[in-house]
């Protein structure tokens, strides 16, 4: 997941569908790099 993100940014993402798939998963693979902004949207 790291990898992925890396290459392609999805956490920093402004499209929320983008987000909300890569969100999901993240959580399933308990991607923990996503935590803030995971955070951050849910605030």
């Amino acid at each position: 997941m790291k990898l992925i993100d890396d290459k392609f940014q999805l956490t920093q993402s402004g499209n929320s569908e983008i987000l909300a798939a890569w969100f999901e998963q993240s959580i399933r693979f308990n991607y923990r790099g996503i935590d803030a902004a995971l955070e951050k949207i849910l605030n």
